[in-house]
């Protein structure tokens, strides 16, 4: 197994390979990232939940995508934005850290658009206790 460490830019950057193997697996900033190729769009259920102060959430692409993670309050008010940007097929996990936010129920929502214009959208519901 290979491990390479970047420099500044992504200061926490490793990459793990199995060689000769399709799959990949890199730990980043916004969490962990495998490479492979998922047959369906996914989202996961945020672990652990119920959380205190911070969650991780897992989504799949079987196609490169473009992919938007909010996180909403119970009333439908952004709270943040979690990712806006381009994806390859692949299954991710961001880290949400919900510190500053008071305990109660939360949603978050994933939009993801193809190179195709067709869109995979998801809701589910997260449990803060503090």
């Amino acid at each position: 197994m290979a491990k390479y460490s970047s420099g500044s830019a992504l200061k926490n950057f490793k990459i793990y390979s199995r060689a000769p193997s399709t799959r990949c697996v890199a730990a980043i900033e916004v969490g962990l990232v495998e490479c492979g190729f998922p047959k369906t769009f996914s989202l996961k259920q945020n672990y652990p939940n119920p959380f205190n102060p911070s969650t991780t959430i897992e989504f799949s692409l079987p196609v490169v995508s473009y992919v938007d993670i909010k996180v909403y309050d119970i009333l439908g008010r952004e709270i943040k934005t979690l990712t806006h940007k381009k994806y390859f097929p692949g299954i991710y996990k961001i880290d949400f850290n919900a510190l500053n936010l008071a305990s109660g129920m939360y949603i978050y929502r994933i939009i993801a658009n193809d190179e195709n214009n067709s869109s995979y959208i998801k809701t589910m519901k997260m449990i803060l206790t503090k």
